[in-house]
């Protein structure tokens, strides 16, 4: 009898472990969802970093919850965006704020190294706060490798690309390169993104876009001056 009853009851408890995974396995996806505030993209402009800065706390709490889950960790990252615009923080914070976010970016990147968005975030905090890791430019050609036809990114990676010292690197020099010939022959609605970042770039990086442009289009190196007054 308990030779027959032995198998019966194994099944049970099986199905009955397996049952109170699945349980546990629902509430943590639901109370997660619940919880992110649903910033699925790195915030491209001020007005979209302000709100994303709005529920920092938030979607820190929904990363922790998450654990392991890597499109959290990059959400909770995405709220450091409104640190890109100088203005946002007084020049005796930045020493505390720089740290904090280096640890986020840091734990966010081990989590989701798939992310462009995120790369493109650390080369951009990386420039404005001089961080040694990551490096700017090795974490702008991660951005690059992971989502090279992201258009939506191509503005902020042109930006940061022109007002730091990546360009000293010969693969992001085959990349940006790559973006103002793709924007001046196939994507003709970032041409103002490109007018844009030759207009705020430093000088050796405007001459970079000058010698760029005119392997494609020429004309446009006009049109570029003629914007930044020259």
């Amino acid at each position: 009898m308990f030779l027959t009853l032995r198998p019966h009851r194994l099944r049970q408890g099986a199905i009955l472990l397996l049952a109170l995974a699945l349980g546990a396995s629902s509430f943590w996806i639901l109370t997660t969802e619940l919880l992110r505030p649903g910033i699925h993209r790195l915030p491209t402009n001020r007005d979209a970093a302000a709100l994303a800065a709005g529920v920092r706390m938030r979607s820190a709490l929904a990363a922790g919850v998450g654990g392991v889950r890597g499109d959290l960790r990059s959400e909770s990252a995405f709220t450091y965006a409104i640190l890109l615009y100088p203005d946002t923080i007084s020049g005796g914070d930045q020493p505390a704020i720089g740290a904090q976010t280096q640890s986020v970016v840091d734990r966010s990147l081990a989590y989701a190294p798939f992310s462009p968005d995120l790369w493109l975030l650390a080369s951009a905090l990386a420039t404005r706060f001089n961080w040694a890791r990551p490096n700017a430019a090795l974490a702008l050609k991660m951005s690059y490798y992971t989502g090279p036809n992201e258009l939506s990114l191509v503005p902020l990676r042109l930006r940061v690309a022109t007002n730091s010292n990546v360009l000293g690197d010969d693969e992001n020099q085959q990349f940006v390169r790559r973006d103002v010939r793709m924007i001046l022959t196939r994507w003709p609605d970032l041409k103002d993104a490109l007018i844009g970042a030759y207009r705020a770039a430093l000088p050796d990086a405007r001459a970079f876009i000058e010698s760029s442009a005119s392997q494609v289009d020429s004309d446009f190196i006009k049109t570029m001056r003629a914007a930044k007054g020259f």
